[in-house]
């Protein structure tokens, strides 16, 4: 029978811009595993905040709004906020925006 496309959506950290080193572990991690997925024939999207740069995947998109906190720069006891004009909620609703595409 015929099979469409396998595609991945990934999402960054949104803690700073892919390529710039901030999103640490996080960042090479995904850089590798969606490059071995292209390699393998699989169209990746990667979403992240703006000034992202990753070659090697078929497309990145790259949004705006305020950065994720570093969670290890805050003390223990700290709640997890998120910022009014957040990155991570741009990025989410772009997610529920083409999961059905």
């Amino acid at each position: 029978g015929r099979h469409s496309p396998k595609r991945v959506l990934f999402v960054s950290t949104t803690v700073g811009s892919i390529g710039t080193g901030t999103g640490g572990g996080v960042e090479l991690t995904l850089a590798n595993i969606a490059r071995e997925l292209m390699r393998r024939g699989i169209y990746v999207e990667v979403v992240a905040p703006s000034g992202s740069e990753l070659s090697g995947v078929s497309k990145i998109t790259c949004l705006g709004g305020e950065l994720q906190p570093y969670a290890q720069e805050l003390p223990f006891d700290s709640p997890v906020t998120i910022p009014a004009d957040s990155v991570v909620a741009r990025m989410w609703d772009y997610v529920r925006d083409v999961q059905d595409d």
